[in-house]
């Protein structure tokens, strides 16, 4: 126990401070060995109290301490990656690379977007070439999602500055809006980025509201990146498939050329990830989330 205390001591640094606010988590807990799931409870509880300003600065104190206070409860891990994403919008990589690294250590299960969380994490903490390689996994571990389970026919194509993957999705699932998504994918650095075609069920009743029954077979065609979408263009009686592949991969080698990065952040400025990476890496049906400490791990 008190090996196990000292390795999550040293993993977070002697920076870590724990405030006199996060005495509330837990009254009864000196030692790691008097941690309950009172104790959690009393976490929970005070994250969640609206006498108090839930800054990530808050947040992450909460949370830290709990992590510090109790190692071995069985809820920690999961706290800890809560506590990295905390610690990401408080503009503290550092800290949230040590708590990334408790919680993959201790088999917290991570989704998609925890895993490009931590990939920004390595970016902002100079660690740029492990985080791209990551990044390919990332793809590699879409791909093969995609491929598994037979929903989409995949062509791959070698650009001047990266792969081009064009995924064509089967009519398997009538409420799923994207029929073609073409992923560029940066050699060197850079986040992917996706040219999405679809029918968003949203935006064609909006459509619709507005051009009537004509709009029936509207179709867009979307850049996605990390951080935004942009239509490239749209049509209400659909779009031919021979001007969207050309459009699409024009649209690819262009973004290619000059990839996004984001990354150098100023210390205490929240530090932002994708938005949306199911926008990003289309599935009718994402996989569940999954534990980083294994063969497949980070």
């Amino acid at each position: 126990m008190a090996f196990r205390s000292l390795v999550f001591a040293i993993a977070l640094g002697a920076s870590m401070q724990i405030p006199a606010s996060a005495d509330a988590v837990s009254e009864s807990s000196t030692s790691a060995a008097a941690c309950t799931t009172q104790d959690y409870r009393a976490m929970e509880e005070r994250l969640g109290d609206p006498s108090v300003e839930g800054t990530p600065a808050f947040r992450l104190s909460i949370m830290e301490a709990f992590v510090s206070m109790c190692p071995e409860r069985i809820e920690m891990p999961l706290v800890a990656r809560r506590a990295a994403r905390a610690a990401l919008d408080a503009g503290d990589a550092g800290r949230a690379l040590a708590l990334y690294q408790i919680a993959i250590y201790q088999g917290a299960p991570f989704d998609r977007s925890d895993r490009l969380d931590y990939i920004t994490t390595l970016l902002e903490t100079g660690a740029s070439d492990r985080a791209w390689a990551l990044r390919d996994q990332e793809v590699a571990r879409w791909l093969e999602e995609v491929e598994r389970r037979g929903i989409a026919d995949i062509e791959t194509d070698r650009l001047r500055d990266g792969y081009l993957h064009h995924i064509s999705f089967k009519a398997v699932d009538p409420d799923f809006q994207q029929s073609d998504v073409w992923l560029a994918v940066p050699f060197a650095g850079g986040w992917p980025a996706a040219i999405v075609l679809g029918a968003d069920q949203k935006r064609v009743a909006l459509r619709q509201m507005v051009r009537g029954r004509e709009a029936m077979t509207y179709e867009h065609l979307d850049l996605v990146r990390c951080r935004g979408r942009t239509t490239l263009t749209q049509n209400d009686g659909g779009l031919a498939r021979i001007d969207t592949a050309a459009i699409a991969r024009e649209t690819a080698r262009s973004y290619l050329r000059h990839p996004d990065v984001y990354y150098d952040y100023e210390d205490g400025e929240p530090v932002g990830t994708c938005f949306d990476p199911h926008r990003l890496f289309v599935s009718p049906d994402p996989r569940q989330a999954l534990s980083l400490n294994g063969v497949n791990v980070y």
